[in-house]
């Protein structure tokens, strides 16, 4: 660690201990406020050393000028009477987690001005600072109006941050309240205590130590700023805990996805993870299935670079980018491994897609073929066999059985009463026109895609077709699978009617008196 990085720690650390040595010429009635000040002031110094952030310093700074007033040498009580007014901005700063300027500003120029100004051998009220050494233009009238100007600023500033407070924690998405906006509700209770204190000072009686409405005041600020403080190390405690996990993202990947093992480290179930493959030209998610690289709506975007070429991209909750920018190698070399795993995935789905496209024309191939045979060949037969029934030509009865023969090759061709009646009447049809028997022991009575149906279908008449024996059929369609079990003297399935339930991401389990075909109704549409 650099000396300058020590160099405010120290300063507020030599500050606290000078503080102490101050009680001593303290007023021994007021030692229960004094020691809610010194306890609120370690609070806001913890706060500072925990996030780094000045403002909590100048806040317990600030915090404990008003010791110093009581109990300092003059030089101390004057520099403190400078130091106190800027509590109101340290504590905007410290809950907005943004320096406000304009207040600042404001507040230098009226602490310092009314310091120039303020000579309390004038003021009938004085009860603080009684033997100030900088009034270079002592004038009364000017120290009044500067005093009710700063406690003017005081109610508008201070409602002013607590309306912005309040506003963000409620625009704030719930990963991002739980990220970083924990501090934002003690805030807005301290910078609305100030708004109070100024309204008492412009409308209440002159402050006093003794006075119950400014000890009531006083305590709450010191609630809230001691809340704030302890939010705030909370929080900076809270991100290191998850950047670490973030780090050692890897270690978490052995029953996980990298996108379920990120979404759980950063609070974040949003979170989607896209994998670019540049032999493709699109980017997939863990499956290999292609996602938009647009991220929806209400969603921040963080791109994974190496060597200057995209490698992923995470979709996620805007309060979650400062955790999602620090991933670390480990989690880096885990998003390449899945990346390529996804890559793998993404090569079956394009060859299951490939497959279903091909089965697929197949099916409308033989959809015109049947199609053709029974408005052409069928119908012309028929013609022949009624001209010739009339001519009274024994040879009608050949043409009949020719066209009996047509209708049934047309009908194995494809199964019309398929998409007429659906998986329960074709099945049954086939059960009547089996060689052996076919007992049907379960049926669905609902429709499933048609690419689901043929498949079963046509499986199961192979199976009639060919068995030596007789046949048990049984369909069960549980958990968005269709399952279809053939036992008895079952055939060999041939390797086109695998495929087919193959194409579908299908499986066929077959024994010597045994056949399971088991296919995924989701996405099953072709």
């Amino acid at each position: 660690m650099r000396v300058t990085s020590l160099a405010v720690p120290l300063t507020a650390v030599g500050y606290g201990f000078a503080t102490v040595a101050v009680l001593a010429d303290v007023d021994p009635e007021t030692r229960y406020p004094v020691a809610v000040t010194v306890v609120t002031a370690l609070f806001l110094f913890a706060a500072g050393a925990v996030s780094r952030r000045g403002a909590a310093y100048a806040a317990g700074l600030c915090w404990l000028a008003p010791i110093w007033i009581a109990g300092g040498p003059s030089w101390a009580r004057s520099a403190a009477m400078v130091a106190v007014p800027f509590l109101l901005p340290a504590t905007a700063h410290l809950t907005l987690r943004r320096p406000p300027i304009t207040a600042y500003t404001i507040t230098a120029l009226l602490a310092v001005g009314h310091t120039l100004v303020y000579d309390p051998f004038y003021d009938p009220d004085c009860w603080r600072l009684c033997d100030n050494i900088l009034p270079a233009f002592p004038n009364q009238t000017a120290a009044e109006w500067l005093s009710t100007s700063w406690a003017a600023f005081a109610v508008v500033f201070g409602v002013a941050a607590t309306t912005r407070a309040i506003q963000d924690h409620r625009r704030m998405t719930p990963v991002a309240r739980r990220v970083r906006g924990l501090p934002l509700l003690p805030g807005s209770v301290a910078t609305a205590t100030f708004a109070l204190y100024g309204t008492a000072l412009l409308l209440g009686p002159a402050e006093r130590p003794d006075n119950p409405l400014y000890l009531a005041i006083f305590f709450a600020q010191a609630a809230a700023l001691s809340c704030l403080a302890a939010a705030v190390i909370w929080t900076t405690v809270a991100g290191w805990l998850r950047r670490a996990a973030v780090g050692r993202l890897a270690d978490d990947l052995g029953s996980a996805s990298l996108q379920a093992a990120l979404g759980r480290v950063t609070g974040d179930p949003s979170l989607t993870v896209a994998y670019w493959l540049p032999s493709y030209g699109r980017y997939v998610d863990s499956r290999g299935t292609e996602v938009p690289a647009e991220p929806e709506q209400g969603q921040a975007v963080t791109s994974i670079v190496r060597e200057g070429r995209p490698v992923a991209l995470i979709a996620h909750d805007p309060g979650s980018r400062e955790l999602t920018e620090r991933i670390g190698p480990a989690a880096r070399l885990a998003i390449d491994n899945e990346r390529l795993r996804a890559e793998v995935l993404a090569q079956i789905a394009d060859l299951r897609a490939s497959r279903t496209r091909v089965v697929a024309a197949g099916d409308d191939a033989r959809r015109r073929l049947e199609r053709d045979l029974h408005d052409g060949a069928q119908q012309r037969l028929l013609a022949v066999a009624f001209e010739l029934r009339l001519a009274g030509d024994p040879a009608v009865d050949m043409v009949l059985q020719a066209l009996g023969e047509l209708r049934e090759l047309a009908h194995g061709i494809f199964p019309v009463i398929l998409e007429e009646t659906g998986i329960e009447g074709a099945l049954w049809s086939l059960a009547d026109r089996a060689p052996f028997p076919v007992e049907i022991s379960e049926l669905p009575g609902v429709r499933f895609p048609p690419a689901v149906e043929r498949a079963v279908y046509l499986i199961t008449d192979y199976s009639a077709r060919s068995a030596t024996g007789p046949l048990n059929v049984r369909v069960e369609a549980r958990e968005d699978v269709l399952t279809l079990e053939v036992t008895g003297a079952v055939p060999r399935l041939p390797g086109h009617l695998g495929d087919r339930a193959g194409a579908l991401g299908g499986r066929v389990t077959a024994t010597a008196d045994h056949l399971r075909v088991e296919i995924p109704l989701a996405g099953a549409t072709m």
